[in-house]
């Protein structure tokens, strides 16, 4: 079967990345709305193509979860690698946080008691992410949902997601890195073939970025170049001192802090992540 068999496009592209497009479709049988993935096999390599489809078999092997994007479909066809995933109207929370500002504490440890739920899913079936960041969470709906709870975030974005575990690949996005990546990154530029290892405790330093930019607007760790950004993951010096700080609970802080912990073997699991008392706000 190929795509056109089941669904219909709506050419009006809704994100435009480096390797692919995302397109809205629609399911002719249930009539239902969707996004699709595009990736233009005339544009990459072989290698990246294979990436492409590894990330579509990683999605469609996942559980249902509310806090997993969903992938319905893969078709593999002459020209691109098409992958169909659940319509998330609400956008990602990065978009939202550009439109709202920063986010409060009571609501921020709401949404991250979601996106823990949602990686504890993914470990337990032995995928690690390793790009979670605002722009690869996303919200089901647009404003309060009818529970009268905050939206529903959902991880997607499987796109540099492995069952390869442990690994060595220095992946992702520099700024929501764990510091064993960033050193890895760092490696890159010596003549070494020893590269550590490390596991899914970097997508749980990763929540904890996230924590630190809902509620103040900044990246704990930034520069000019992804470089300099790897050099202050390492030093893990959060900027508490800033002033977006100031009204930050303890707790919060207290939060990040265990999330962002040097060692992976210190630093918790999403499972024992999400028994933080601040969580319970």
């Amino acid at each position: 079967m190929k795509f056109a068999d089941k669904y219909v496009i709506d050419n009006k592209t809704l994100e435009n990345g480096t390797a692919g497009k995302i397109y809205r479709c629609i399911n002719k049988d249930s009539n239902e709305t969707h996004v699709v993935k595009v990736y233009d096999k005339a544009r990459l390599n072989e290698r990246r193509i294979d990436l492409s489809l590894e990330e579509a078999r990683i999605g469609l092997s996942l559980p249902v979860h509310p806090n997993l994007m969903h992938v319905f479909d893969v078709f593999d066809e002459e020209n691109a690698v098409m992958i169909v995933m659940e319509h998330m109207p609400g956008g990602t929370l990065y978009k939202h946080q550009s439109e709202v500002g920063t986010i409060r504490e009571v609501r921020t440890a709401r949404m991250l008691r979601h996106i823990l739920l949602g990686l504890t899913v993914l470990h337990s079936v032995g995928v690690m992410h390793r790009d979670i960041k605002l722009e690869n969470i996303f919200l089901r709906s647009k404003g309060k949902s009818q529970n009268g709870l905050d939206e529903v975030p959902a991880i997607g974005d499987y796109g540099f997601a492995t069952r390869s575990i442990p690994s060595s690949q220095c992946v992702g996005s520099p700024q929501y890195c764990a510091p064993e990546i960033a050193f890895i990154g760092l490696q890159e530029h010596c003549a070494t073939s020893n590269k550590p290892l490390y596991n899914e405790k970097c997508d749980v330093w990763s929540v904890g970025v996230v924590a630190f930019v809902m509620l103040t607007g900044l990246l704990p760790f930034d520069g000019p170049t992804p470089t300099q950004v790897f050099t202050e993951v390492i030093k893990n010096i959060l900027p508490f001192q800033h002033p977006s700080c100031r009204n930050m609970s303890l707790q919060a802080k207290q939060f990040i802090v265990k999330l962002t912990n040097t060692n992976p073997s210190k630093r918790p699991s999403a499972k024992e992540a999400l028994r933080d008392p601040w969580l319970a706000v």
